[in-house]
């Protein structure tokens, strides 16, 4: 999965923490980035043991306007 999204957004991908999380930036800076791709393994409670992969897409959402 991380070589795949590598490849499509043409960005390398960092690990984070120790639970084999992989976070590509795209904008911004880790750990915290504007716009980006987390992908980890699933963990025991996180979701049903059927997905292996969760994906995360990260992205500033702009505040409304006057705000």
């Amino acid at each position: 999965m991380v070589r795949f999204y590598e490849n499509a957004t043409k960005h390398q991908g960092s690990p984070l923490g120790d639970r084999g999380a992989v976070m590509i930036v795209l904008a911004g800076k880790a750990p915290f980035p504007t716009h980006g791709i987390m992908i980890e393994p699933n963990r025991k409670g996180m979701y049903p043991a059927s997905v292996r992969t969760v994906i995360t897409v990260i992205r500033e959402v702009p505040s409304p306007a006057g705000h």
